[in-house]
């Protein structure tokens, strides 16, 4: 056993690590991902063997990369790009990390757990071997921790997903406890021991002090980046006009017919001039985000009329896919059967804000909540017709090429013809151009829109 952990387990984490950089580098990007964390947790295991305090170290210093790039995902997620740690729909970390969950009072945890896992660092890297109050602190701290992520564990488990960096974290918590109380052990300390004075040791203040800095510099830039993203919603008709260039990258012509029936929900004055077809699924990410600024673009912008239909990624209801579980289409019928009540727009966003709570209790649930009369909602539920509106939806996006969501399409800027605009930024720069009075260019031929997943 000795020999295993000084050669044996170092050796298993170094080619853990080598196989996931190998894995990384020949386009297998989710196991190498896999593997590189788990040769990290192993190395971090491999330390804590050796010495609680470096171990330590070695532990927190994993799970601060992890939720610093959680938390740099929070910015990225709305320039729709992907997550190294996104493979499929289930094995997803911008499901789990744009859930409600994600953030606490407006803050995402991870910026919270950065400043954490930062100042742990900072006070291992003070403390000494024999520091039984630095290893008492830090135990109590993963407690809590530990605690949280059970439930942080529960609620991924409700969304339906599961993030990589999510678990590495929960298992850095798990050897951060395991340190504390080997070092406890080594150093004669406990929990309980004179516990008030915990909070005047030098690793408290540390960790306190990184904290502190850390969260006030990551919550500046946070809050720059929602006014980024509300100012972005604002048309500004005297921007300097874009070159026509630079215009021609923000939009394409459709890649197939763009059909409307005339049952699609309205958001905003039917007769705005500008209207905005939109084509999601009640499980996206990237479309949660997008309901939200779509709206306010629609309220700060009259002459933008928002319509939508839904894109379930899912083959129970829509023909362009392989078969699903049927819960995504289960949640575009519960908001169908809304519409039928007037009440579509109320529920289209809770099952937003809701991803992943899509049983049939909870949609029932959000139908309550979004003023539905729950007797006519659950004959709704179970009516036929309301399921030939969500393949309809579906028939309609493969017929205008939809290949990811969301999908947005405009009208008004090139008369009665629809064009396919490159995001909300692109579609808003495209209204300022023909607002301002400029020319505008012909479509260039369809593409396959960036960020499309």
């Amino acid at each position: 056993m000795d020999q295993f952990t000084k050669i044996g387990l170092p050796a298993l984490a170094g080619l853990a690590l080598i196989a996931g950089i190998a894995l990384q580098s020949s386009g297998s990007e989710g196991s190498g991902l896999a593997l590189l964390l788990s040769g990290a947790l192993l190395a971090c295991t491999a330390v804590t063997l050796r010495s609680a305090r470096w171990g330590t170290l070695a532990s927190a210093t994993v799970a601060l990369g992890a939720n610093l790039y959680l938390f740099q995902r929070k910015f990225e997620a709305a320039r729709d790009t992907e997550a190294i740690c996104n493979v499929n729909d289930v094995i997803n970390c911008d499901a789990v990390n744009s859930s409600a969950a994600s953030e606490m009072f407006g803050v995402p945890i991870t910026l919270l757990g950065a400043g954490f896992y930062a100042g742990l660092s900072v006070a291992a890297f003070l403390a000494k071997d024999d520091d039984d109050r630095f290893f008492q602190t830090s135990g109590l701290f993963a407690l809590v921790n530990l605690l949280y992520s059970a439930y942080l564990g529960f609620v991924a488990a409700q969304i339906g997903a599961v993030c990589m960096l999510c678990i590495s974290i929960y298992v850095a918590n798990g050897l951060l406890l395991w340190a504390a109380i080997k070092g406890m052990g080594e150093t004669g300390g406990h929990f309980s021991k004179s516990i008030g004075g915990v909070f005047g040791s030098t690793s408290f203040l540390a960790i306190t002090l990184v904290f502190g800095g850390t969260v006030l510099a990551g919550g500046s830039a946070w809050q720059t980046e929602q006014a980024r993203l509300h100012n972005s919603t604002e048309l500004d008709t005297e921007r300097p006009a874009l070159p026509t260039a630079e215009l021609e990258r923000v939009f394409h012509a459709p890649g197939g017919t763009v059909r409307l029936d005339g049952t699609e929900p309205i958001y905003g004055d039917p007769d705005a001039p500008y209207m905005i077809v939109e084509w999601a699924d009640y499980g996206c990410p990237h479309c949660a985000r997008a309901a939200v600024e779509l709206k306010r673009i629609v309220n700060e912008n009259p002459q933008i009329q928002l319509r939508f239909k839904v894109y379930p990624l899912d083959g129970a209801c829509n023909e362009s896919l392989q078969p699903g579980d049927g819960t995504r289409c289960r949640a575009a019928k519960a908001a169908e059967c809304g519409q039928r009540q007037g009440r579509f727009w109320e529920m289209q966003g809770l099952l937003f804000k809701n991803q992943g709570y899509f049983a049939d209790d909870e949609l029932r649930h959000m139908a309550k909540q979004a003023g539905l009369d729950v007797a006519a909602y659950d004959t709704c539920m179970e009516d036929p017709s309301a399921d030939e509106g969500v393949k309809a939806d579906a028939d309609a996006g493969r017929e205008a090429k939809i290949f990811g969501t969301p999908t947005l399409f405009l009208q008004g800027t090139h008369g009665s013809e629809f064009v396919q605009a490159e995001g909300i930024p692109g579609a808003l720069r495209l209204i300022e151009a023909h607002s301002g009075g400029m020319t505008m260019p012909e479509p260039p031929p369809f593409r396959m829109p960036a960020g499309m997943h």
